[in-house]
């Protein structure tokens, strides 16, 4: 026994082994090491990147943010709350370098909430390019929103002041989320701009924003979504910035626009339109017109067969509809013969409008913006079955079948209609 108990090693080889291990762990895992305090950073809450005068060059905008607590003790931050510093350099890491020259505060991009990308810059240079140069940084989250500006960037950030309160970053962030409300641009992130751009069998789209176009005495505008970002013509309001439309993107660069009302098609096949006021042509009554708002609450059904090698997609789309507004003084409410005639007139407008898209990204844009080869691609069994499948050559000549259904569920205040029409 007196042997086995010498061969146990003392109690305070144990204590100084354990208290070693602990003092080294101290050491490492310590992460104050590069700490910074709020009061020493400067937020950068938007960068725009675009064209420069010079070769071999690109102009970068910066624009910071004061924290609030800071403009609430200096009256001058207050009136500028949003500084704009633009760098002329041959790239992001240089006009970062001479951004920390411009501030005494170390400058900072966990706060960064858009990227934009002037569509006079990407319509020559390559958008994945400039994005993956800016996306290296390990502050930049992936759910950054991506904008085009069809404006220069620097008039677009300086123009760029909202009189509700919000913040410029903030005033573009809601233009985006309003997808659930008007459908009027994508929302768009940094992921999903990689996403599309890297599987190739997708092509990505961008929010159009725009400085919006003077109110004049010859402005008409029949259709308020058959336009994009700086066509609508208004008068003062909130923000001078527009958001509306969306830029289409083919090898990397941009190759056309989209109308909100494409944007909306855009929206309800991928089924995130949410709910949007849409207003068209009375059916019954000529000169007319009707409004109503659109719900969606079920994804479009997409099948797909090959018709002797040619690809054929057919997509039924339900939708339910609730008559807000009309000046054509005919009985929808109790005469369903009426109400069915307003609901297929409301069908034939939005597959007349998926038609003439889906026609566009065949003849124009030769690739998908929609994402229908989700419905075709879980029925191959590997990715080089997929690959030999060539979709993107197959949908440029594909043929479309496209039903609209749409269940008009309430008509707002009933009343009888003023000179009801039989």
């Amino acid at each position: 026994m007196r042997a086995l108990h010498s061969q146990n090693p003392p109690r305070n080889l144990y204590r100084t082994l354990c208290m070693s291990f602990l003092l080294a762990s101290s050491l490492v895992l310590s992460g104050c090491w590069d700490n910074h305090e709020l009061e020493d950073l400067t937020f950068v809450s938007i960068i725009g990147v675009d064209e420069a005068p010079q070769k071999n060059n690109i102009q970068i905008s910066f624009q910071y943010e004061a924290p609030l607590s800071i403009q609430g003790s200096n009256p001058n931050v207050t009136q500028n709350k949003n500084i704009v510093a633009t760098f002329v350099t041959p790239s992001f890491g240089a006009a970062r370098n001479l951004a920390n020259i411009t501030t005494d505060r170390q400058i900072s991009l966990l706060q960064c909430k858009a990227i934009l990308l002037s569509e006079k810059l990407i319509k020559h240079e390559d958008a994945m390019e400039l994005l993956e140069a800016l996306v290296r940084e390990r502050d930049f989250r992936r759910d950054i929103a991506v904008i085009t500006s069809l404006d220069p960037i620097e008039k677009i950030m300086h123009k760029n002041r909202s009189k509700l309160g919000s913040s410029s970053a903030r005033t573009l962030e809601n233009l985006r989320n309003q997808v659930t409300y008007t459908s009027y641009v994508p929302k768009t992130t940094l992921n999903d701009f990689f996403i599309r751009t890297e599987s190739g069998d997708s092509l990505p789209i961008t929010p159009l924003i725009g400085i919006k176009s003077p109110l004049q005495e010859t402005s008409h505008l029949k259709n308020e979504d058959d336009v994009f970002a700086g066509q609508v013509p208004l008068d003062r309001g909130d923000n001078p910035i527009e958001a509306m439309g969306a830029e289409v993107y083919q090898n990397n660069m941009g190759v056309g626009h989209l109308t909100g009302a494409e944007v909306r098609i855009y929206a309800i096949m991928r089924k995130q339109a949410g709910q949007f006021i849409k207003s068209f042509d009375d059916p019954v009554r000529h000169g007319a017109r009707d409004a109503v708002m659109i719900k969606q609450y079920y994804s479009p059904d997409v099948a797909a067969h090959l018709d002797k090698n040619q690809l054929h997609l057919i997509i039924n789309v339900p939708l339910q509809a609730t008559l807000i507004g009309t000046n054509a003084g005919v009985d929808f409410v109790q005469n369903a013969h009426n109400t069915r005639i307003l609901e297929r007139g409301l069908e034939r407008h939005f597959e007349k409008d998926t038609y003439d898209l889906l026609h566009r990204c065949q003849t124009e844009f030769h690739g998908d913006i929609f994402g229908f080869s989700g419905a075709l691609k879980t029925k191959f069994l590997t990715e080089q079955g997929w690959k030999a499948f060539r979709f993107t050559e197959k949908f440029d000549r594909a043929k479309f079948t496209v039903h609209y259904h749409l269940l008009m569920n309430s008509f707002g205040k009933q009343r009888a209609p003023f000179n009801t029409t039989e």
